[in-house]
């Protein structure tokens, strides 16, 4: 695999992506740390914070303990993040 196509399978990602999808439309190109882009940047990061205050979303909450032990229960080893550690005690 060459450099571009190796970031799909690394172990860690990044934080924050954005892409000009006219251009890029196969999202090769990061430009979240372009200080060309930190504006659009900004304003997508907004955008997502008032949508997860409005929608609830659950993803801004930690996982209980028991849920993770019954992520754990059927998936073993192959979960791997670190959350999964308190779980595992």
């Amino acid at each position: 695999m060459n450099e571009k196509q190796a970031f799909l399978f690394a172990p860690h990602h990044v934080a924050e992506e954005l892409y000009d999808l006219k251009k890029d439309p196969h999202e090769i190109n990061n430009l979240a740390k372009d200080s060309e882009y930190a504006s659009t940047l900004k304003e997508h990061q907004v955008i997502l914070t008032k949508w997860i205050k409005a929608t609830d979303d659950q993803g801004q909450y930690d996982e209980t303990v028991p849920f993770l032990k019954g992520v754990l229960s059927q998936w073993s080893d192959a979960a791997v993040n670190p959350e999964y550690a308190k779980a595992r005690k």
